[in-house]
C-alpha cells in the first residue's frame, strides 16, 4: 500500500498545479467541524476533499453561493492527537490539487463531565428609564427629598451669608 501511495504521490507532483485550501478554523478540537474552501478548481462544481491523515476519511466540496470556489466540510474524530494534519482537494477536472493544513490543539478529555448547578438571574434589568419591573417609589421619593432639602439648605445658607454681609 505504501508503493501505491508514493507512485500516486509521484504522479500527482509531476502534475505540478498546486494549489492552496483554506480550513476554518484552522485550529480544531476533536468533535469540531471544519470547513474547507478553495479557489483552485477552477470550473470544477465538485472536488473530493481527503482529511484521512487524521482519520476523518473523505469529504465532498461543492460550488459556493456566489460560485466562486468549493466548500465542503468534515469533522475532526474523537481521539485525534494534538499536531498538525494534512488536508488535500483533489479538483474534478485537470489534475489539480490544494492542500491545507489543520492544527488540532487540544484532545478530548477522557472523564466524564458531571452536573453543575448554576443560577439564573432573576428579576429585571433597571435601566433608569421605567420598565424595571420592580415598584422603586420609595426610592425616587427618598432621593427627590434629600436633594430638595440639600439644595433648600444651600439655598439658606447663601442668604444667611449674604445677609451678614450686609451688617
Amino acid at each position: 500500500m505504501t508503493t501505491a501511495a508514493l507512485v500516486l504521490s509521484a504522479g500527482i507532483a509531476s502534475a505540478g498545479d498546486f494549489g492552496e485550501a483554506e480550513l476554518f478554523p484552522n485550529q480544531a478540537r476533536p468533535g469540531d467541524a471544519v470547513a474547507v474552501t478553495t479557489d483552485h478548481c477552477q470550473n470544477d462544481t465538485t472536488a473530493t476533499g481527503d482529511a484521512t491523515s487524521l482519520g476523518a476519511g473523505t469529504f465532498t466540496l461543492r460550488s459556493t453561493s456566489d460560485g466562486r470556489g468549493l466548500i465542503g466540510q468534515f469533522t475532526v474524530p474523537a481521539g485525534t492527537r494534538v499536531g498538525n494534519y494534512g488536508i488535500a482537494v483533489s479538483c474534478a477536472t485537470g489534475n489539480r490539487i490544494a492542500t491545507g493544513t489543520l492544527r488540532v490543539v487540544q484532545t478530548s478529555s477522557t472523564s466524564t463531565a458531571t452536573a453543575t448547578t448554576t443560577t439564573s438571574p432573576s428579576g429585571s434589568v433597571s435601566g433608569g428609564v421605567g420598565g424595571s419591573g420592580q415598584d422603586r417609589t420609595a426610592l425616587i421619593a427618598g432621593t427627590s427629598a434629600a436633594l430638595i432639602a440639600a439644595a433648600a439648605g444651600g439655598v439658606w445658607l447663601i442668604r444667611r451669608r449674604n445677609a451678614g454681609g450686609e451688617d
